[in-house]
């Protein structure tokens, strides 16, 4: 009986050996599977700059040159990455960019695009979706901004830059705005030009240009919708656009203003030299007015009169990230950082306001913002993308006497045309 208790003693130690031995050896194998899975997580977090490489920016409009050069020196500083800026033709822009994309050539990480080919973009599989939405949302932009860089209720892009519309004034003649052409009249009817030989006139714009003509009919035209992506959505033609454009010849009447004449320059011009009491301007004229260190003031595009509304017109260019990046969190990272992080920057070197929420130290450019948020975007469509231009060259005929209904009528069924395509 001993011997055999202590055979099974004997087995009983072997046993726990094995079974120590088997628990040590899963226990090692565990741990190398936790350390592999723990590499491979670190490998696919991996950023450009691990891999000592760079993100890629193209863009076409040279107004961007300071800015993603400072961008680039900064944005290296602060995180490490190298920025490769590169400007290319903006004809056949995105075909370059897929043709770039898809032979694997040096494409881009990100580019800058006009708000109107979104849908070209996206529908070219070239736009990835920004799901941003905490910092993307009515906190921190305007419902404005928000509908440029929307595409079938989904955020395709990243909102940077803006020009739009609104009403300056020259402060040595006025303190302040009338809120409706009405408004301008009346003051040009008792304005004191004996006390002001050198005014020509109270109002002048250049009327061949959509970006200052728009507002007179930007309540009530419709084309793609709140967020100009809605093809079913189109009226150039309702009484409320006829009623605008009776106005708009009334004042074209009234002031006798040239289409043939009143052009950027001439009036740029007119007004630095106190010709000119007000006039429709955009930032391009705003920043070429600061030089000359008027006295400037700003306010939002008139409505017509008590009977008929305005909204001017804003043109957006937004930052698109390119679904084929190799490194899509980077690049989301960089544009969230020129358009959320670091939107004072974008007016400093561009002369262009950024659509995100900020307090400028200067009051008109926060009256600008304002004038923005209140603005109608362009239309996303692929077959509107001449839109602005049949229109202008609408206004352009209505301007100089041209039958409102028969012109109107005319643009729509081009346009109707154009948009069933």
């Amino acid at each position: 009986m001993k011997k055999t208790d202590n055979n099974r003693e004997k087995i009983n130690i072997v046993l726990s050996v094995v079974v120590m031995f088997i628990m040590a050896a899963l226990v090692v194998f565990v741990s190398g599977r936790l350390s592999t899975d723990v590499s491979e997580d670190e490998s696919n977090s991996v950023t450009k700059d691990d891999e000592e490489d760079k993100l890629i920016v193209w863009y076409y409009d040279s107004i961007y040159t300071d800015y993603l050069n400072a961008l680039s020196k900064e944005y290296e500083k602060k995180y490490d990455v190298e920025l490769e800026v590169v400007k290319v033709s903006p004809d056949g822009y995105l075909e370059a960019i897929n043709t770039a994309s898809t032979n694997d050539d040096e494409y881009p990480d990100l580019y800058i695009l006009p708000e109107e080919m979104l849908e070209k973009a996206y529908l070219g599989g070239l736009a990835q979706i920004n799901e941003h939405d905490k910092q993307y949302s009515e906190d921190n932009f305007s419902s404005v901004a928000l509908s440029s860089i929307t595409y079938k209720n989904k955020k395709i892009a990243y909102p940077l830059s803006f020009d739009t519309c609104f009403l300056a004034y020259n402060k040595e003649y006025t303190e302040g705005a009338p809120e409706s052409f009405e408004g301008i009249i009346e003051y040009a009817e008792n304005f004191d030009g004996e006390n002001y030989p050198d005014v020509k006139t109270v109002i002048e714009w250049n009327p061949s240009d959509i970006l200052y003509n728009y507002g007179f009919v930007g309540a009530y035209m419709e084309c793609g919708g709140i967020n100009g992506d809605d093809a079913s959505v189109f009226d150039v033609t309702n009484d409320k656009v006829k009623d605008s454009l009776k106005y708009y010849k009334k004042l074209q009447e009234y002031f006798s203003i040239d289409i043939e004449s009143a052009n950027d320059k001439s009036v740029k011009t007119d007004f630095v030299k106190g010709k000119i009491v007000y006039t429709l301007a955009g930032m391009d004229y705003y920043n070429y007015f600061l030089k000359k260190e008027l006295k400037l003031g700003v306010a939002k595009f008139p409505n017509l009169n008590k009977d008929l509304q305005s909204r001017s017109l804003s043109m957006t260019n937004v930052i698109v990230v390119n679904p084929f990046s190799d490194y899509l969190r980077e690049a989301e990272k960089l544009a969230m950082y020129m358009t959320y992080d670091k939107p004072e920057m974008v007016y400093e070197y561009t002369g262009r306001l950024a659509p995100a929420f900020y307090e400028y130290e200067y009051e008109n450019l926060n009256i600008i913002l304002d004038c923005y948020a209140q603005s109608t975007i362009m239309p996303k469509l692929m077959n509107s993308l001449d839109y602005k231009q049949r229109l202008q060259n609408t206004l352009n005929v209505i301007w100089n006497g041209g039958s409102i209904k028969d012109n109107l009528n005319k643009l729509r069924d081009e346009m109707s045309m154009e948009m069933k395509k």
